[in-house]
């Protein structure tokens, strides 16, 4: 434990590096290295508190790094998957959650043949994440402005869509 939680946060640095630096599969291939480390770490029931948080910036940065390499659906997948665990965690206004969720409507918006379905759900995340981003951390912090982007994005395409049929 000493050793492996420092060396699976610089991985993951790392990753964030390889992903910063348009090195995207290199990014993911890392990335879903942490995020098995993290999830056999919290298997431990004395360590499940501790690396709680790393687990879930872990699947933060996963979502984020496979929407980039276009797995749209695994992207969905994981973060449809561990979002009940982040907010039974964290809260609906933790900051960890608000990106996590924000991800994930990135991810069912940005998915090739998207759904009206899934853009709406997309809509509605991302308008209750900017709502309480703005309350949270302020209106200039830069995740509320990515949800607000983010936002902008889906509406844009939905005003572009009704105008073709």
């Amino acid at each position: 434990m000493d050793v492996l939680v420092p060396t699976l946060a610089t991985r993951s640095n790392l990753a964030l590096s390889y992903y910063h630096l348009g090195r995207i599969e290199e990014a993911l291939r890392l990335q879903r290295e942490v995020y098995t480390g993290w999830q056999i770490l919290s298997l431990s029931s004395q360590l499940r508190e501790a690396v709680g948080d790393c687990l879930t910036i872990s699947v933060g940065n996963l979502t984020e790094i496979l929407i980039a390499a276009r797995e749209f659906e695994e992207a969905q997948s994981l973060a449809r998957e561990k979002l009940p665990e982040i907010i039974d965690r964290h809260g609906p206004d933790d900051i960890l959650t608000l990106e996590v969720r924000t991800w994930y409507a990135r991810a069912l918006f940005r998915a090739d043949g998207a759904s009206e379905d899934d853009v709406a759900e997309a809509l509605t995340i991302l308008e209750d994440v900017l709502r309480r981003s703005k309350r949270v951390l302020g209106d200039s912090h830069p995740d509320t402005e990515r949800a607000r982007k983010f936002l902008e994005e889906v509406r844009s395409a939905r005003a572009d869509a009704a105008e073709e049929s």
